[in-house]
């Protein structure tokens, strides 16, 4: 007996000693996945607005700000339908495990459309900014689309690094090779609506704080499975689909431009489409 009472008292003590161990490593392991979530998108964030300084010290003249224009066309169509709606089907199909479910996503994406319609009219009775000041609603709704879309870069990014360091990396890496050319084809999106440069590269850089606040959102859910990022992503897709075809197709219509300027604004939209082409396959290679 005078040697049981010693042994458990030890075998409770080591018990007690690996469980807080093992509390220990979890809260360094949990630590850790914080601090690089956080990171990734500062990467995203400092890359895309690096490229866009560099970028807004440039004079592109209106030619050239309707060839982004195109270009941001075709990259906005691109993600919505080759990117974030294949997502949101994939999402919604993991979410229910049915794949009768992944209807929604063409529901979430009519309500992406008509909400920002909705927006629009608002925006237009309310006169936003005023005609004087020449700030007009379609960059109010390009602002709205780019905090949504960042927020779902950072739930990514957040997700990836609860899943493992290594799928982390590759989801941000991706995401930055993506968001460079979205963020310059919104820059020129509100050069186009009456922004200066400085207020657009300002205005891009105070949108991101939605990629840190779906970071912080994605974190605080773990791997729960309650929020309903596919929905996120096909309502997103349907405000990228209306800003494209509603405010920037009108402008690459009007009037005085040369069958050759046309020719290469296609090009441009083409070429749009292409590079999120190819960042998808380079997400396919990774594994992401």
């Amino acid at each position: 007996m005078a040697f049981v009472i010693p042994y458990c008292c030890y075998s409770h003590g080591k018990h007690h000693h690996d469980h807080h161990h093992n509390h220990d490593h979890d809260h360094d392991g949990h630590e850790k996945t914080i601090h690089n979530a956080i990171l990734g998108t500062t990467i995203i964030t400092l890359g895309g607005n690096a490229a866009l300084f560099v970028f807004s010290s440039l004079d592109i003249g209106k030619k050239g700000l309707n060839m982004l224009l195109a270009f941001a066309m075709g990259s906005l169509l691109g993600d919505a339908f080759l990117h974030l709606i294949p997502h949101a089907r994939d999402e919604s199909t993991q979410d229910h495990h049915d794949h009768h479910h992944s209807n929604n996503v063409e529901i979430d994406v009519l309500y992406g459309i008509l909400t920002f319609l909705l927006v629009e009219k608002l925006l237009h009775m309310i006169e936003v900014g005023g005609e004087d000041k020449g700030i007009k609603t379609g960059a109010v709704l390009n602002l709205i689309g780019d905090v949504i879309h960042n927020f779902t870069d950072g739930m990514a990014i957040s997700s990836a690094f609860l899943i493992s360091e290594s799928v982390g990396r590759s989801v941000t890496i991706a995401v930055l090779l993506h968001e460079i050319p979205h963020e310059l084809g919104d820059f020129a999106v509100l050069v186009s609506h009456g922004f200066s440069k400085r207020g657009a590269f300002m205005s891009q850089f105070i949108s991101a704080i939605g990629a840190f606040l779906g970071t912080a959102i994605g974190l605080f859910l773990g791997t729960s499975s309650d929020f309903p990022t596919g929905r996120v992503l096909g309502f997103t897709a349907g405000g990228f689909i209306y800003i494209s075809l509603v405010e920037i197709s009108p402008k690459l219509l009007e009037h005085g431009n040369t069958w050759l300027q046309s020719s290469m604004e296609l090009g441009a939209v083409i070429c749009g489409i292409g590079f999120m082409k190819s960042m998808i396959e380079f997400e396919e290679a990774i594994g992401v």
